[in-house]
């Protein structure tokens, strides 16, 4: 969305340019009008302007002056000056305070929106191209080209030769095909789905950070980011005859650290024994079953030559943490899968019974406790969830009782989407009857931000889901609507109507009735009169 503001001390050339924007820009826009160089000002102070719109000669302070505030608050925002007449004068002034367009009022609207519409496209060109020259930064090319050489060799067949040496010490890996290291995975169990790409990427970022922190005062470490929720390392031990007696012992310790510090859903796999660089593709495809099979609730499996990881390790304090994180995080779709699976192992009696009962009811109290949060009405249907959630069937087996705790927590989950559906759905009447109560006045998507708390993007977004129409065509059709109703009254005088309903000028409002009735305000009335 790009924020636009219209400042000219003549309120029929602000409405004017306005409407022509909202009327012909593609992009979704969020017009704000000022009338006053303070009113401009007011703007600058509680919102982001990505474009300028400005006359120049204005009482108080020219629009040269305010173009150098706005690239002084917002430096990618860009300035477009409109005038009466040419004032070239003001040209290395204009060109040092980001202004790229320059018009007369009397060139047209094609020409005028024209190049508002190219001050859009360079902030975006300008934004992206910052963008581009950042990756190039070194920093983060190299670990990129790093991360991409050695995910090649850990899941494609072919021989380490030389030149696959050479690929790496190009890029600062100084390994040979020879040099044992160590293999460990993390799977980050944080999203769930294409949504949660940038929280993931966030996610990945601050476990190869800790990671780093942790084990970097002993080890070369390299990782490998294999996709959303998974990071592979390679591991080189660089003072053997120091630490190579008691390593599994160091590493284990510090892991465990590592896991208190990084976000509890994290599960690492790491084999216990050093391997070769030529041959850890079979080493590494192992691993990625291993880990595949893990617990949702596990933490740290060491692997060894021959032995396999147990798929069930109930460890309550962990269990617990988790749980709490998933439902304060609202990672739900994470909990049921866990619940799921532990129901799994319930009914193939991979738990003894002492397990059931401590997993049952960890779940039973965090899940009450998050309830408690919510503070859900404690209406019938809910008392009655509680009392099945901690008094279960007696007679019933372990694995009734995991499935009906299932169910009790899909129940949960769903009554706490329809408490959500119902704030967004409050909300969506809130900006409904602020607008009938407003209609008279220049509502803006900026207002509408204030009055709410949220800001403008999600406004638009629940606005249009709700109710399949976009905030600007409400307001218009909620405006038609008042219109529609005053103009029933064959008395009253079309510009008292105009001023009634928030337009400033008649120019603004006859363009206004044409794009939303396909008619001028006289046609219109008379064919309200002729019904």
């Amino acid at each position: 969305m790009y924020r636009i503001l219209v400042v000219d001390n003549e309120p029929y050339v602000v409405d004017w340019i306005a409407f022509l924007i909202e009327t012909k820009s593609r992009q979704e826009v969020d017009v704000c009008r000022a009338y006053t160089a303070k009113e401009a000002l007011q703007w600058l102070a509680k919102t982001r302007i990505d474009v300028l719109v400005s006359d120049i000669s204005m009482p108080g302070m020219d629009g040269l002056e305010l173009a150098g505030i706005v690239k002084e608050q917002w430096p990618y925002a860009k300035v477009v000056l409109i005038t009466a007449y040419a004032e070239f004068d003001y040209a290395v002034t204009a060109i040092r305070n980001n202004v790229v367009g320059y018009v007369l009022k009397n060139q047209g609207d094609d020409v005028i929106f024209a190049e508002i519409e190219r001050a859009m496209k360079m902030v975006e060109t300008q934004i992206e191209q910052e963008g581009r020259e950042s990756h190039r930064d070194i920093h983060y090319v190299l670990p990129m080209l790093q991360s991409r050489l050695l995910q090649d060799i850990l899941e494609n067949d072919g021989d380490f030769d030389e030149r696959k040496e050479e690929q790496l010490q190009s890029v600062g890996i100084f390994l040979k095909a020879g040099t044992s290291v160590r293999i460990m995975l993390c799977d980050i169990r944080s999203g769930d789905g294409a949504s949660d790409v940038v929280e993931n990427y966030y996610a990945r970022q601050d476990i190869v950070e800790q990671v780093e922190k942790k084990l970097g005062d002993f080890y070369s470490i390299w990782p490998v980011l294999i996709s959303g929720r998974r990071v592979v390392w390679l591991l080189h031990l660089q003072q053997p005859e120091r630490f190579q007696m008691q390593e599994n012992a160091l590493i284990q310790g510090r892991i465990e650290l590592l896991q208190d510090t990084v976000r509890p859903e994290c599960s690492f796999v790491l084999y216990a024994k050093t391997v070769c660089l030529r041959d850890v593709k079979e080493i590494y495809t192992k691993l990625e079953k291993t880990i595949s099979r893990m617990a949702p609730l596990s933490e740290t499996f060491f692997i060894a030559e021959g032995t396999e990881v147990k798929d069930v390790r109930i460890d309550i304090g962990v269990i617990s943490r988790r749980i709490s994180y998933w439902l304060e995080e609202n990672r739900k779709k994470l909990f049921l899968n866990a619940i799921a699976y532990y129901t799994e192992k319930v009914r193939e009696n991979s738990l003894e019974q002492e397990e059931c009962y401590n997993l049952y009811y960890t779940i039973a109290i965090q899940l009450n406790c998050y309830l408690e949060k919510l503070e859900i009405p404690e209406t019938q249907d809910m008392l009655q969830l509680k009392r099945q959630l901690f008094y279960p069937p007696a007679d019933g087996s372990w694995t009734e009782k995991f499935e009906g705790l299932s169910a009790l927590v899909r129940g949960t989950v769903e009554a706490e989407e329809r408490i959500k559906s119902g704030i967004i759905q409050n909300t969506v009447d809130e900006l409904k009857k602020y607008i009938r109560e407003h209609i008279q006045e220049d509502i803006s998507l900026t207002r509408l931000s204030e009055v709410t708390g949220y800001n403008t993007n999600y406004l638009s977004r629940i606005f249009r889901l709700q109710t399949g129409k976009t905030l600007t065509e409400y307001i218009a059709w909620e405006k038609l609507d008042r219109i529609s109703d005053l103009m029933k009254d064959p008395v009253r005088n079309i510009t008292d109507i105009a001023e009634e309903t928030g337009f400033r000028t008649r120019t603004y409002f006859n363009r206004f009735m044409k794009k939303w009735t396909g008619k001028s305000p006289k046609d219109y009335r008379n064919e309200l009169l002729r019904q």
